[in-house]
């Protein structure tokens, strides 16, 4: 059988597949058909689901410091504190049904459930114990071992040290501190502060709405009124016109003597008020 070169197989997935592929050409004794139900079956969708859950963990870890706002962190570590209980749920999860008492013998010197109860061991020792282990360095300052890059004969190497399977999630990793919960009472005070603006500005826009239609229904009654103006002025107009129309009609068709009597009125007046002038000059002299 020609195998793939190592370079490709580039996360958890490929892995697995390919371990299963090496399980079914070395061991002649197993059919086709069960290594595809393997594949299938609950154990290893909860494995694919424990390795997800693990590199997201690692990746929230390394992305925590980025944040600079203290609200953003604090968001960040809830978020990381619900996935490593999801983890333990997961790796629970696995023991579980490796506990049940249906699983095939593979070969004559360890059962399937043999196998898996070491894998499942190694899955607790090498990886959950080490996020555990960052997030009290991470949160709390807690002295941990160095890293080191898991690999699959890492991960095969360690079968005898103590088990977590039965304690509770949260056994593993501190609660929030008091200046942390401060820190969210004190984000739950804005909110409520900042949602009691946000009603009195609502309400204060309702006031403005109702007013500006008050403003609308006044706005049309006035334009009325000026419409009626303009018709008025319109009206009276016209009428000013047509007077002024039959005065000059009088006027062409007066006689020559009143045309006289109306220059000889006006030229007594011009005198009057000429005579009035000189008396008021001589008496400022």
């Amino acid at each position: 059988m020609q195998w793939k070169v190592l370079a490709e197989i580039y996360n958890i997935d490929a892995l697995i597949q390919r371990v299963c592929e090496i399980e079914a050409y070395c061991n002649p004794l197993k059919q086709k058909d069960d290594i595809k139900e393997d594949i299938q079956d609950e154990y290893l969708k909860h494995k694919i689901c424990f390795m997800n859950l693990y590199n997201d963990i690692n990746k929230y870890m390394e992305n925590y410091q980025s944040h600079e706002i203290q609200h953003d962190k604090i968001i960040k570590r809830i978020q990381i504190d619900d996935m490593i209980k999801k983890l333990q749920d997961e790796l629970d999860t696995l023991y579980k049904i490796n506990r049940t008492p249906s699983l095939k013998l593979i070969g004559s010197k360890y059962s399937f459930k043999q196998k898996r109860a070491e894998e499942i061991q190694n899955l607790r020792d090498e990886l959950f114990i080490d996020i555990i282990n960052r997030y009290n360095q991470l949160f709390h300052g807690s002295k941990v071992e160095t890293r080191k890059v898991q690999t699959l004969k890492s991960i095969q190497s360690r079968h005898n040290t103590e088990t977590f399977c039965n304690k509770k999630s949260s056994s593993y990793f501190k609660e929030l501190s008091n200046t942390d919960k401060e820190t969210l009472n004190c984000w739950h005070m804005k909110s409520k502060e900042l949602d009691k603006e946000i009603e009195d500005i609502g309400n204060i826009a309702l006031r403005i709405s109702e007013r500006a239609e008050k403003l609308t229904n006044e706005s049309a009654k006035h334009k009325h009124v000026i419409e009626d103006i303009v018709s008025h002025v319109k009206f009276t107009s016209s009428e000013a016109t047509s007077v002024n129309a039959s005065i000059r009609k009088l006027i062409r068709t007066s006689s020559n003597v009143t045309f006289c009597c109306r220059i000889s009125l006006t030229v007594a007046t011009m005198v009057v008020v000429a005579v009035i002038i000189v008396l008021a000059i001589k008496k400022l002299v």
